[in-house]
């Protein structure tokens, strides 16, 4: 999987129309629900990564303005 994603912001609203897809139950095909669940997946993970380099960021500005 690669990701097309430019920052947290796009991933995270794909992931929120998927969700929002899956929701509706759009009559999806067994091949399109797969197909989305890896993209829901990929955009789930582009968005755990992202948070988890802005909270070590965060960590290093506390440390630095709190030492």
């Amino acid at each position: 999987m690669s990701n097309n994603f430019e920052n947290f912001e796009d991933a995270f609203n794909k992931l929120k129309y998927i969700i929002e897809n899956f929701e509706r139950n759009d009559n999806l095909t067994l091949d399109e629900l797969v197909k989305k669940y890896e993209n829901g997946i990929e955009a789930y993970n582009f968005c755990v990564n992202k948070l988890e380099e802005a909270e070590k960021k965060i960590k290093i500005i506390d440390t630095k303005f709190n030492a």
